[in-house]
């Protein structure tokens, strides 16, 4: 059993043995350039659960402007593709972004706790789902503490939410 996946030209494989703990769509500006697109959607997992089974992921390291802490991006050092972030901040933990499964519907996202974090840098027309939780920035405070959500009762554009 396990989830597969890869980038686009499929020099660079993976496979994840386990469901993924929770989704996070992140609209921070760093999570936008990778993605190339109005935010990141990642499958968050233990590190150890994740297994290159082809090709060797080139590293970017970037540090956070909203954590301070550092963020290592996997990716394929032929097409560029984006695989993972690991966020140094949260040791042995990584964000595969689900647009690098063979099949993202296989991991039955409506059970697995979501949120939408940096949701303060979003695209104005973005559409905010009802029912997630929405941050303004990170969904944990620096000492490690939760913020408090905002749950939205209807799909709202970012630019309507009042953060």
């Amino acid at each position: 059993m396990g989830h597969a996946g890869g980038c686009l030209c499929g020099a660079l494989r993976f496979r994840l043995d386990t469901a993924p703990t929770r989704v996070t769509h992140c609209h921070c500006r760093f999570c936008q350039r990778v993605a190339v697109a109005g935010f990141a959607s990642l499958a968050f997992s233990r590190l150890d659960n994740v297994h290159i089974t082809a090709g060797t992921p080139s590293i970017f390291g970037h540090v956070s402007t909203g954590s301070g802490a550092k963020i290592q991006v996997h990716f394929c050092e032929n097409c560029g593709s984006a695989i993972q972030n690991v966020p140094m901040r949260f040791p042995g933990i990584t964000g595969i972004h689900l647009s690098a499964f063979d099949d993202a519907n296989a991991l039955d996202l409506p059970n697995i706790e979501a949120a939408h974090v940096y949701v303060g840098s979003a695209r104005a027309d973005t559409i905010l789902p009802a029912g997630v939780p929405i941050f303004k920035e990170h969904g944990m405070a620096h000492d490690g503490s939760t913020i408090e959500p905002i749950i939205l009762s209807h799909a709202t554009p970012a630019r309507d939410v009042a953060l």
